[in-house]
């Protein structure tokens, strides 16, 4: 199963100001279903989907993939090649 909970990237761009690509999304579905995401140009799809992915860090919330929370092997990028098949 994977769980998304609250959510959130916010990037810094000029002088300090910040832009939240995603706000407080939350989702699960179990890990044999096919999951897409829909909505306008910006809306935080790619975000939310590199963030599912370890491509990206996210600012708030809990990403956890059978149980495992994403923080904890972002890092190891082959575990979670394993973990998620992902078609851009």
């Amino acid at each position: 199963m994977i769980s998304v909970s609250n959510l959130s990237k916010t990037f810094k761009v000029n002088k300090g100001e910040a832009f939240t690509a995603v706000e407080s999304v939350s989702f699960s579905f179990n890990t044999k279903d096919r999951f897409i995401l829909l909505g306008l140009n910006g809306a935080g799809k790619s975000t939310t989907f590199k963030m599912l992915t370890a491509e990206e860090v996210p600012t708030s919330g809990t990403i956890k993939v059978n149980g495992i929370d994403i923080r904890e092997i972002h890092d190891n990028t082959e575990l979670m090649k394993n973990l998620i098949g992902y078609c851009p």
